[in-house]
């Protein structure tokens, strides 16, 4: 995939496909819109292109603010890789673009910047000054201006439409299964190992912290998920807590991940987490003996969401799961 940043070299020479839009998850429904493009372009014989932003464009709204978001640019860009996308073009968002007006964003991007003859988006787009252009303005600019819109009906899963506020719903209410259902793979979160107060070995649960995980990243509520976690190029069942361990009244929020039947030194190594689905809540336990043997229950009903998920309760080298995922 080629990335570029703000312009489409060339593109005075060329007649684009586009699509634009911020991507945050890259879910089923913009998965639509992807394969429409790329549909279309073959189709037209046309350039196929993805444009997104960076920042998210509610961070320059809001001055600054920062905004909860389901993936960062470089995940976003890895998984609009994945789905095959061939040109991706990165614009910063400023100020001076969110001023624009639907007419002046056509005309000074859509058109100047990228030669659109096919604009595709979804069935509730909205762009320029305060959000103020929708499909039907779109519609009537395209017209007018010589490019063919294209709208991409809504996906759901059961009776919710698919969308990244959705998602970032689902994912702060704990409930991560339809979370994982509208993104059509697992949330995850990406940090590194560091020591922590070594309580869970003592407890027979030896974890792993994250740190470094990106403040920008939705954090899912607190409690303890069955998860996976990808180490070494490998991918290990796990069990997941997530909050402030309130038996031992921590004030720092943390994010450990215990390897199921495994145990080495992974202390500065990056890690992926991946919340398969939320067990419980955070419960504060009368000691250490009481939550001892509350762990030893969740490990066991991990186990068994894990299996019921159709994970494997045994390591597996990434590639492998890739592949696999590929061939269905």
């Amino acid at each position: 995939m080629q990335v570029f940043r703000s312009r489409l070299p060339g593109h005075e020479k060329l007649e684009t496909v586009v699509t634009v839009g911020t991507f945050d998850g890259v879910h089923l429904g913009h998965r639509a819109i992807v394969e429409t493009v790329r549909e279309t372009a073959r189709e037209t014989s046309r350039y196929p292109v993805v444009i997104t932003f960076d920042p998210h464009p509610r961070k320059i709204v809001r001055d600054g603010m920062d905004v909860a978001l389901i993936d960062s640019v470089e995940e976003r860009l890895s998984h609009l890789s994945a789905l095959g996308v061939e040109h991706v073009c990165v614009i910063p968002f400023t100020h001076e673009l969110a001023k624009l007006t639907p007419a002046q964003f056509v005309t000074d991007i859509l058109l100047r910047e990228f030669n659109a003859k096919v604009v595709v988006i979804g069935f509730d787009h909205a762009f320029g000054k305060g959000r103020s252009g929708d499909r039907e303005s779109l519609t009537i600019l395209g017209k007018e201006a010589g490019f063919e819109v294209r709208v991409v009906p809504p996906v759901y899963v059961g009776e919710t439409v698919v969308s990244s506020t959705a998602i970032r719903r689902r994912l702060s209410e704990g409930d991560v299964s339809t979370a994982s259902q509208m993104l059509g793979r697992y949330y995850e979160v990406c940090g590194v190992i560091v020591h922590g107060h070594g309580r869970g070995r003592k407890l027979n649960c030896p974890t792993a912290n994250l740190a470094r995980i990106p403040s920008s990243k939705i954090m899912v509520r607190n409690g303890i998920y069955a998860g996976l976690a990808e180490i070494g190029g490998y991918s290990y069942p796990a069990a997941v807590s997530v909050g402030y361990n309130p038996t031992f009244e921590d004030r720092a929020h943390s994010v450990e991940a215990h390897l199921l039947d495994v145990d080495f030194d992974m202390y500065d190594q990056e890690m992926r987490v991946q919340f398969v689905k939320r067990l419980r809540g955070e419960v504060k336990f009368d000691g250490a003996a009481a939550l001892a043997l509350q762990i030893q229950d969740d490990l066991f009903r991990i186990r068994e969401m894990l299996q019921a998920a159709g994970c494997s309760l045994a390591p597996e080298r990434i590639s492998t799961i890739q592949d696999t995922q590929q061939d269905k």
